[in-house]
């Protein structure tokens, strides 16, 4: 009898990667949500969304000086203020539970207790690499006023570093946290 191959699950893969800002675009917006224009019913529409939308949409442009191996890319991380309920930007860790396939909530036990089981999401947005290119990109979506700190940091005048940690999952690359700062992360 032949032997059958299992695949083992590749392990996550971490990088905290440290970018100098060179430029930046900020485009601040208002606008009736365009949803409302819509000749048709559309399953997308999320109703609890507002009429009246208010967005800032900022891209901060810079160059990787860690790690070694990704020195030198350029990074293009377009980030969205926008806090309408679709874009879900408001989850709690209650929201986070993980529930079977009936929609039950998991638990477990640890030392006697009873604690229950959350599903983190995978990431705040996913890092895409441009074919051929040394340069890469993010679409983020936060909430504005993340948005307005990133934008009084970037008016400061000062010398600024993105500090932005990945995980690769698979052929995946999510973004699990973003900072603007003031010191460089590859010297901390």
């Amino acid at each position: 009898m032949a032997r059958k191959k299992t695949r083992r699950k590749a392990e996550d893969e971490y990088t905290s990667l440290a970018i100098r800002v060179e430029d930046y675009h900020v485009e601040v917006r208002a606008a009736i949500n365009y949803e409302m224009y819509l000749t048709r019913p559309s399953r997308d529409v999320d109703y609890r969304d507002p009429v009246f939308r208010f967005n800032t949409d900022l891209t901060i442009v810079g160059t990787s000086t860690s790690p070694k191996k990704r020195v030198g890319e350029r990074y293009e991380l377009a980030i969205f203020g926008d806090d309408a309920p679709s874009r879900h930007l408001h989850m709690t860790i209650d929201d986070a539970q993980a529930h079977d396939e009936r929609g039950v909530p998991q638990y477990r036990t640890y030392r006697g207790d009873s604690l229950p089981v959350y599903k983190a999401p995978p990431g705040i947005a996913v890092l895409h690499k441009v074919r051929g290119e040394p340069r890469w990109g993010a679409y983020v979506t936060a909430l504005p006023r993340f948005v307005s700190d990133l934008l009084l940091l970037l008016g400061s005048g000062k010398s600024l570093y993105v500090a932005l940690d990945e995980r690769k999952d698979r052929r995946t690359r999510w973004m699990q946290s973003l900072s603007l700062q003031t010191t460089d992360p590859s010297e901390e």
